[in-house]
């Protein structure tokens, strides 16, 4: 009976060394997630919610199987504990791949797109107004308000397209690089 009891003695203070150890390193990362989850409040991003959620379900959990590692000493409970921590650390993983991933999207947008969609948007007005200056130079006047209403008609519709587009590129740059 006494040679099991420092043999226990040793496994238990493997197991709570462990904890002590994963417990830091949960303790940093939370650190983390508590940053992301303070982008998840500015960009109300879905994703980053479900894996915030996610958790701190595993958080309760694995306290739950903390406690019961030091109550029983069971091997199945240790095994359980650390199953909890090496899901944990997957979601941090994927905490932080989401919103590096949302940051490069938001740098995409405000690099790229949005530049060329609004090249286009003045391209599209300085033709309106090239157009506009030649209609009234060479146009009868009783004719000239019909096309430049007709032109004008035209230009607007060009616009909606361009907002339209903007729009879909933006969702389709989202859900490729985000999900």
């Amino acid at each position: 009976m006494t040679s099991q009891r420092p043999a226990n003695s040793k496994k238990v203070a493997k197991v709570k060394e462990k904890i002590s150890e994963t417990r830091e390193v949960v303790s940093s990362q939370m650190q983390f997630v508590e940053r992301a989850r303070n982008k998840v409040e500015k960009q109300e991003d879905e994703y980053l919610e479900e894996y915030l959620h996610i958790f701190k379900r595993l958080k309760v959990l694995i306290r739950i199987h903390e406690e019961k590692c030091r109550e029983s000493k069971n091997a199945r409970d240790v095994y359980a504990l650390n199953v909890l921590y090496s899901q944990q650390r997957e979601v941090i993983a994927d905490i932080r791949a989401v919103t590096d991933m949302s940051h490069q999207v938001d740098q995409l947008v405000n690099d790229v797109l949005q530049p060329m969609t609004r090249s286009i948007g003045q391209n599209a007005l300085n033709v309106f107004y090239q157009m506009r200056k030649l209609l009234t130079e060479t146009t009868p006047p009783e004719k000239t308000q019909r096309a430049l209403n007709e032109l004008e008609t035209l230009i607007m519709e060009q616009g909606k397209f361009i907002q339209q587009e903007y729009s879909v590129a933006e969702q389709k740059i989202t859900t490729l690089l985000v999900g």
